[in-house]
């Protein structure tokens, strides 16, 4: 008799036990699956990214420090750099004249906006380097977040050979 009930008090505990398990197993499954969506799919991109070092564009002897390539901007918008000829070295220089370093126009890909002189400030007539600026405002708002595209044209008074320009 002893042997029966202590099959029958097996019998009793054993869905009990399963339903333990069972319930254990899912507690388990669940923590996994939650854990796993935590982690960034090898597809998706993490939340944070590395820094983007951004370098003046440069033609010419011209450098652009204001705004670099790549970088968000607000408007008005301020266009700047410097020209040193002496400092040139992909065996070009940029042509001043009359004060000026060429025109600047911007573009976001459907429209072009009106050019502006790229001003000189101080001594045109130098080797040295010379400070440039042009002011860009749009007379009707550009959405944020359109990429742009900033064009330099250089200056030719001479009429003779082509115009350099150059485009970020």
């Amino acid at each position: 008799m002893l042997h029966f009930r202590h099959m029958d008090h097996h019998k009793r505990h054993t869905p009990l036990s399963i339903i333990i398990i069972l319930f254990a197993i899912i507690l388990g499954a669940i923590y996994l699956v939650k854990e796993d969506n935590s982690l960034p799919k090898p597809t998706e991109n993490p939340t944070t990214k590395p820094p983007v070092t951004m370098l003046p564009a440069y033609k010419c002897g011209m450098t652009t420090n204001t705004p670099l390539p790549g970088s968000t901007v607000s408007f008005p918008l301020v266009i700047g750099g410097v020209i040193n000829n002496s400092a040139a070295t992909d065996g070009c220089t940029w042509v001043l004249f009359e004060g000026q370093g060429g025109t600047v126009s911007i573009s976001d890909g459907i429209n072009t906006y009106p050019t502006m002189p790229v001003m000189i400030a101080g001594n045109w007539m130098t080797s040295g380097p010379v400070a440039f600026s042009a002011t860009f405002t749009p007379a009707n708002p550009i959405p944020s977040g359109t990429p742009l595209t900033i064009t330099f044209n250089e200056e030719n008074p001479s009429g003779e050979g082509t115009s350099d320009s150059f485009s970020y």
